[in-house]
């Protein structure tokens, strides 16, 4: 008997961009349109089960044994959360290659939230006590200063589109998307910078 293909669909985008409520409706009984897509494109027919990764055991496991097996090893398809905006970034892209090789078949999936619409989720993220990080705060600095540097803090927030889809190219991942879960859009592939502006 054929081994099953081991499959990981990606989710990144920075901080506040609704990972984490896409992949809630992607792991629901009946995902919304958009989701359906994406687990289709990820997973073909065979999405009955899939394993959510963390990033921070992955992590853990990869500076003390350098192996992922014990997390693919009962499972064939996977879900893994990534901020692009994330303080641990650096740590987590380092593992990454490796991490990767463990699959027949990547998708990686950015989710796109409008710069305009960021801005006010992460204000109100703020007002309820959530910490961000240095990362976010730079282009929140920059857009509360003068108008040049409002568009210097929009560039910077596109650039964290571009700069993963880049790095991913660079490691042999063709499957790449970037969705709005806004106006449950699949946009341009790769992320289209006419897009982000």
């Amino acid at each position: 008997m054929l081994p099953k293909k081991k499959r990981l669909l990606l989710l990144a985008a920075p901080t506040g961009c609704g990972k984490s409520t896409f992949k809630n409706a992607v792991l629901t009984e009946q995902p919304p349109p958009l989701a359906q897509e994406i687990l289709l494109k990820a997973f073909s027919n065979s999405f009955s089960s899939i394993k959510r990764l963390n990033m921070r055991a992955l992590r853990k496991r990869f500076f003390k044994r350098k192996s992922f097996q014990k997390f693919t090893k009962n499972h064939d398809n996977f879900i893994l959360e990534i901020d692009t905006t994330c303080p641990r970034t650096v740590d987590n892209l380092i593992f990454l290659p490796m991490f990767l090789k463990e699959f027949d078949s990547v998708l990686s999936v950015q989710i796109y939230t409008p710069f305009d619409v960021w801005l006010v989720r992460i204000r109100d993220r703020q007002l309820n006590g959530f910490q961000t990080s240095r990362f976010v705060n730079q282009i929140l600095n920059l857009h509360q200063s003068s108008m040049q540097d409002s568009l210097q803090a929009q560039y910077i927030y596109n650039k964290y589109y571009f700069n993963w889809e880049y790095y991913l190219k660079g490691l042999g991942v063709k499957k790449q998307i970037c969705v709005s879960t806004i106006d449950s859009l699949v946009l341009n592939k790769p992320f289209n910078k006419s897009q982000a502006t």
